[in-house]
């Protein structure tokens, strides 16, 4: 049986976290792209979405990882749960696209 835990973001995490926050951000943004207005889509991501997310989630992770969590799937990271502001919580969940 598979079984499915919480635990405090480690840095060991952080490359996996990012290569499957990418990958599951990857089919989403084309189709963001196609849903609003060019100059709105660019002026979020003028260098393309793949460095404006990559950028963030690492802030996020480098800059506040006592607010980051991740599930485990018998024990092998799977995705980020959540991200908590000042008792509220803000997810930044993504599930595996494998």
């Amino acid at each position: 049986m598979q079984v499915v835990t919480t635990a405090a973001f480690r840095p060991e995490h952080r490359t996996p976290v990012l290569d499957l926050s990418m990958r599951a951000w990857a089919p989403v943004f084309p189709q963001v792209r196609q849903e609003v207005p060019a100059f709105v889509y660019d002026s979020f991501y003028p260098s393309g979405w793949p460095e404006r997310q990559h950028a963030d989630i690492a802030a996020v992770l480098d800059g506040e990882p006592e607010n980051v969590d991740v599930a485990l799937l018998s024990g092998f990271q799977r995705w980020p749960v959540a991200r908590y502001f000042k008792g509220l919580s803000s997810n930044i969940s993504c599930s595996s696209p494998d």
